[in-house]
């Protein structure tokens, strides 16, 4: 790692993570594919040349750990690329096929991804119940066909885990700190009212 400059630090992670959910499991099949195996572990080739190891290529990459071990733990079990579309086709179907696919332009348009970090965040009062009405009306009124709200959730879990919604910060403003620390001093109802968006005030 301390032979790759930034540069290439940006570069790997902008291949990796423009990729789509498939492209991503594809691309980390191949490369477990092209990898070579020595006495001190697997060794991948990177950008620029590099012979790196497995923990170094997920930090490289800024790779999930347990997205790492499910397609490695496929792959040494002699499976198919697990991201292919006929795969996922044959276990799923079409529809959560599509599903996945109108889950990552919904991500792409209405998230929001730092360059240093492998999630898309999505606004903090984002409901993934919510996002599934919108797709699933979406889908309705195109006649095209739906999963249902358990798949939905799966969906999300396995397929989209870098996908997330921001949470609420637990920075109070001034006047939520006050109002809690007379709480807790006079042991009473204290009432102040309160503009902060995060904090209704009664």
């Amino acid at each position: 790692m301390a032979k790759l400059d930034v540069n290439t630090l940006g570069l790997c992670r902008q291949i990796f993570w423009s990729k789509c959910a498939d492209s991503r499991k594809q691309w980390l099949f191949d490369k477990l594919l092209e990898s070579k195996n020595t006495k001190k572990g697997r060794l991948f080739m990177v950008e620029g040349g590099q012979m790196v190891c497995e923990k170094a290529l997920r930090l490289l990459y800024k790779m999930p750990k347990n997205f790492f071990t499910a397609v490695k733990r496929k792959f040494n079990k002699g499976r198919c690329a697990p991201g292919s579309e006929g795969m996922r086709r044959k276990r799923h179907g079409v529809a959560y096929e599509e599903a996945v696919e109108w889950l990552e332009g919904y991500a792409t348009s209405h998230g929001d991804r730092m360059p240093d970090s492998p999630y898309i965040k999505l606004e903090y009062k984002t409901r993934k119940l919510h996002v599934y009405n919108r797709y699933r009306r979406e889908r309705v009124e195109n006649l095209k066909p739906t999963i249902n709200k358990i798949t939905w959730y799966k969906l999300w879990r396995e397929e989209m885990n870098h996908v997330r919604i921001k949470k609420v910060s637990k920075i109070q403003c001034v006047t939520c700190s006050m109002h809690f620390l007379l709480q807790a001093i006079c042991n009473q109802n204290t009432y102040v009212f309160c503009t902060c968006h995060d904090h209704i005030a009664k």
